[in-house]
């Protein structure tokens, strides 16, 4: 009696028992679907298996009905072409070509396999997608390639099909060293011209967020997403100086927005203090993390600067109410020339620290942004002004005026409570540069021991359990933070219903992931020692782009990179077409080889160099790319075989 793989094998087996063997072991479905007396219907069903041995099956059946084969041959180009119903297609009709779906065309165009007629047909195209594939056939010969770039230069990819064809290996003899630099040039300098690749801005911010995008390629990525790392929070110091010193990213717009930053390090503000550009000068000024010794310290070498060059009969020595005067004269007639005597003003109440209130009240009716500034940080400045300079419609402003040693206690607490989280840690930054502000206030001092010990490893695990149950945002977050957190066991006090097993025991952090504010859960992802299992749960629940989602696939990729793989992989799921950000997945050590195979006859080079050098590239793949149009992908693919 036959086994039911030689049935599914034997061309006389029925198609009802063909199905009825596939429905009852789906191990034989390659089987199955190789059997030439397999049913038209049968074969649609396994067309569409996720198994990929049974789709390539079918792409070589001959009883696979021809819109089928015409889709499974954008998947398997060569076992379309070996099928002995292409060839009786061709006799048919001699103008198949223009039937076929485009998407497959395109991968039969790119295999050597293709009759020379269709690439002829091709190279005349008006298609963009139809030439670009011409160029990944490693048999087109130079002067056909010419023809492509003749052919295509009135159109807005003349200068990607000049630039990619002449990598081709017929243009050019294949290259023997060198190919490494010349593919991480293209990447660092993002010259997109030279390949199919585009950008996709919001998944390359998230992937360098996570860290998938070493920093050695941060020249690498689009401007817009470069000033969204200079104004973002967790960007570190040494991104932001990297920034500063780039050409492409040091301009006055990034210089702006690093000043804005409020993580941005002292040094850095000390040296945008004494940036050319006055815009970016005032905004280092109002960073709150700007020292008010350095802001002192301009305005006296600003005084000095001017007194060396000045005259003694001129305006250099006029006195503060001379100056108000002119300028409140001036003020709304001229005010250019006031703005030269503010200039002076600012120095002078800068460094007179016995100035009287008087002056500082009608300087503060003067609307002038170096004035306020000066203002915000002098020692001397009233309450009534701060509040005033509290309610301002500038957010800086605000940011500023708390770091002031006379901002009332009360508004304090309003700071640290807000709900927006630049606010609150304006209100940290002030408690923190005044500790006699917060030692003279109870609910300040008290606040900033609990925010410390929240922070503290060292801190009992009975105080972090209280801890997290704070009223403030800000202390929940830091136990949140604290590594210690997750190994502290949580103890319901609520009554249990009968049935479940009372005083359930769970983790401090598993109860700090039910908060109700966002920060505290952003937190929990971001803490070292949260289990992988609730790193996993929070990676696959919440929507890629969500700080918490990120935070939680960064955290899985530098603890186990193995498992934060395949959230890696979905920040690109929607990128149908070659991207950048798909090109920094396909070349991280730890993406799937699934993915790898899925990508490797894209029509980015880039991307196909990237698979390339891949460690987890299938060695049959790597073969595929060591015959490959491109003589980078080739070079690469044939080095790495080698090894």
């Amino acid at each position: 009696m036959p086994t039911p793989a030689q049935e599914a094998a034997n061309t006389h087996t029925s198609p009802e028992r063909l199905k009825e063997l596939w429905l009852h072991s789906p191990k034989l479905g390659i089987i199955v679907a190789s059997n030439e007396n397999a049913p038209a219907e049968l074969l649609q069903e396994l067309s569409v298996s996720e198994d990929e041995l049974i789709r390539q099956a079918v792409c070589s059946n001959p009883n696979t009905p021809t819109d089928i084969l015409f889709k499974l041959g954008e998947e398997f180009p060569q076992e379309l072409f070996d099928n002995p119903v292409f060839s009786l297609l061709l006799l048919e009709n001699p103008n198949l070509i223009e039937d076929i779906p485009e998407s497959t065309l395109v991968s039969l165009l790119k295999s050597p396999s293709i009759p020379d007629s269709y690439l002829q047909w091709a190279i005349q195209s008006k298609r963009a997608s139809i030439l670009f594939a011409v160029v990944m056939n490693p048999k087109i010969n130079k002067d056909d390639l010419q023809k492509l770039i003749n052919n295509s230069q009135f159109y807005w990819w003349s200068q990607q099909i000049s630039n990619i064809t002449k990598l081709h290996v017929n243009w050019s003899s294949e290259m023997r060293s060198g190919w490494e630099e010349a593919a991480l040039s293209v990447v660092r300098k993002q010259q997109i011209f030279k390949d199919t690749i585009r950008n996709e801005l919001l998944s390359e911010f998230s992937l360098w967020q996570m860290g998938v995008i070493p920093e050695s390629f941060i020249t690498a990525l689009d401007p817009d997403i470069l000033l969204q790392i200079a104004q973002h929070p967790d960007t570190p110091g040494h991104i932001l100086q990297t920034l500063l010193k780039n050409r492409k990213t040091a301009t006055k717009k990034f210089r702006i927005a690093i000043a804005n930053n409020l993580s941005t390090p002292a040094h850095i503000l000390e040296k945008l203090a004494d940036d050319k550009n006055i815009t970016v000068r005032q905004n280092a000024f109002l960073n709150p993390q700007m020292p008010d010794a350095v802001f002192q310290r301009y305005q006296k070498h600003e005084a000095s600067n001017e007194n060396s060059q000045t005259p003694v009969t001129t305006d250099s020595d006029l006195s503060i109410e001379t100056l108000l005067q002119i300028i409140e004269i001036n003020q709304e007639e001229n005010y250019y020339e006031s703005s030269h005597y503010i200039e002076k003003l600012c120095r002078k109440i800068t460094l007179d620290l016995d100035i009287s209130d008087k002056y500082l009240i009608r300087c503060a009716l003067i609307d002038n942004i170096d004035l306020k500034i000066a203002l915000a940080r002098h020692p001397k400045t009233p309450i009534s002004i701060l509040e005033t300079f509290f309610q301002s419609s500038s957010f800086r402003l605000r940011t500023l005026v708390p770091q002031n040693p006379n901002f009332p206690a009360n508004l304090l607490i309003k700071l640290l409570k807000d709900k927006n989280w630049k606010t609150r840690k304006t209100g940290v930054l002030a408690l923190h540069k005044n500790p006699s502000v917060r030692s003279s206030h109870e609910t300040l001092e008290k606040f900033w021991q609990h925010w410390e010990m929240a922070q503290n490893v060292e801190t009992p695990a009975e105080t972090l359990l209280e801890l997290a149950q704070s009223q403030w945002v800000l202390i929940r977050e830091a136990v949140a933070l604290n590594p210690k957190t997750a190994m502290i066991v949580y103890k319901t006090k609520k009554k249990a219903k009968s049935t479940d097993k009372t005083n359930i025991p769970a983790t401090l952090i598993e109860k700090l992931l039910l908060d109700k504010n966002p920060v505290v859960r952003v937190a929990v992802a971001k803490n070292p020692n949260t289990p992988i299992n609730i790193l996993e749960q929070l990676a696959n629940n919440i929507f890629y782009r969500h700080p918490i989602h990120i935070a939680a696939v960064k955290n899985l990729l530098q603890r186990h990179p193995e498992r934060a793989a395949i959230y890696i992989e979905n920040c690109t799921k929607d990128s149908p077409e070659p991207s950048f950000s798909r090109f920094f997945v396909l070349i991280h050590p730890f993406i799937s080889s699934k993915m790898l195979a899925k990508h490797f006859r894209s029509s980015s080079w880039l991307e196909r160099y990237a698979i390339a050098t891949n460690p987890n590239t299938p060695v049959y793949i790597r073969q595929r790319l060591a015959e490959d149009a491109n003589r980078i992908v080739r070079a690469a693919a044939k080095s790495y075989l080698s090894k």
